[in-house]
């Protein structure tokens, strides 16, 4: 039985690294903040079934290792926690890449306090009672794992509420993707109560065999999907205002220059994009100067070039 759960965490650890070496292609090639932003989030959940799968490893052919207090056991615990701990930062901060929430530095700022105040407390009370976490089950406990599922709670709600706010063309590029992620993440609601109160299911009640959990095979449909859906963009060409807004983004355009970039691409002069921009002509000249001075380019054509670029 061992063996087959250890196996079965493999091939989720597996599915991980494959989308890891996918995003660094998507990265490099789409440069989109969004998937930075979901490399934190992946690597969050990462920790989480790696620490599950070397829990399950300890637990059979290690007697003792979890219950009888030693260093080693102790920086085990400790870094489980962190582990753990990290979704409540991760996920918030990948939901606020990817829809216009209101006030997302002051949210991400109190998820980030949940996070540190979660470690602390649980710390202190791990070296208050001399034991490890794994064999406490108190009110603090309880409280510890409500804490690490208020994100995924919060992911549910907010993406599709504010998804519906979200301009075209990004409101129909996400989409599809927040789809997925709602109804994989509602689907599993039940097994993630299972891992987080997993002392009751497994310990207690034995529902649930000792070093099986939800997390891993949600983690490898995860990035099944993940990698499903990312493989037809690595190779596929990359549309004109795929290439622009990775130029704009890689020089730190702004939206009205990124929308002129769009101009003289066309070839069109600067009287005919004030007439469009409905701007003056001083201030077509003003955003190229400042192009030219953010890209280091100096004519049209090596403009258009440099975005085109492959």
């Amino acid at each position: 039985m061992s063996h087959f759960l250890l196996f079965t965490h493999l091939i989720s650890i597996f599915s991980g690294v494959f989308s890891f070496g996918l995003l660094i292609v998507l990265i490099k090639k789409y440069k989109i903040n969004e998937l930075k932003a979901y490399v934190l989030f992946l690597i969050s959940l990462s920790a989480v079934v790696l620490f599950q799968m070397l829990n399950t490893y300890f637990i059979f052919n290690i007697d003792g290792f979890l219950t009888s207090p030693s260093l080693g056991s102790f920086l085990f615990v400790l870094f489980d926690i962190v582990g753990d701990c990290s979704i409540i930062i991760s996920i918030p901060y990948f939901v606020h890449h990817l829809v216009d929430v209101p006030n997302k530095k002051l949210k991400q700022q109190i998820f980030t306090g949940l996070f540190i105040f979660n470690v602390i407390y649980v710390v202190v009370i791990n070296i208050i009672n001399h034991k490890q976490l794994l064999t406490i089950y108190t009110f603090w406990h309880i409280l510890y794992d409500i804490l690490l599922f208020l994100p995924i709670v919060y992911a549910v709600f907010v993406l599709p509420y504010y998804l519906r706010k979200l301009k075209e063309p990004k409101r129909t590029f996400i989409s599809k993707a927040v789809v997925f992620m709602v109804g994989l993440i509602i689907l599993f609601i039940p097994g993630f109560l299972t891992d987080i109160f997993w002392y009751a299911a497994k310990i207690k009640y034995g529902l649930i065999p000792i070093g099986f959990f939800f997390t891993s095979v949600f983690y490898f449909l995860w990035n099944s999907i993940f990698i499903w859906r990312a493989v037809p963009f690595i190779t596929k060409p990359l549309s004109t205002d795929h290439k622009l807004k990775r130029f704009s983004d890689s020089h730190c355009l702004t939206e009205r220059e990124k929308e002129l970039v769009s101009y003289l691409m066309q070839g069109m002069s600067n009287n005919e994009i004030a007439e469009e921009m409905f701007v003056e002509l001083s201030t077509v000249k003003r955003h190229i100067q400042n192009i030219f001075q953010k890209t280091s380019l100096s004519s049209r054509f090596s403009l258009t070039q440099k975005v085109l670029e492959p």
